[in-house]
């Protein structure tokens, strides 16, 4: 049995939607920030692998 998680409300879908928006601008402190802040809320798979890629971005933009 497949147990589906809850749809994302509003506020969800918009973090989530400003955490991309972020990644994409390379802002990867504020990313990552929102995203930890969303991960308080929803702490499922999607959320972690954002909370990841803000991470990675981090260590590559330090790198430069």
């Amino acid at each position: 049995m497949v147990v589906r998680a809850r749809p994302y409300t509003l506020m969800e879908c918009q973090l989530i939607e400003a955490v991309k928006a972020s990644l994409k601008m390379e802002v990867y402190d504020n990313a990552s920030f929102l995203c930890e802040r969303l991960i308080a809320e929803v702490n499922n798979e999607e959320i972690k692998l954002l909370l990841a890629e803000c991470y990675i971005g981090m260590v590559g933009y330090n790198r430069r």
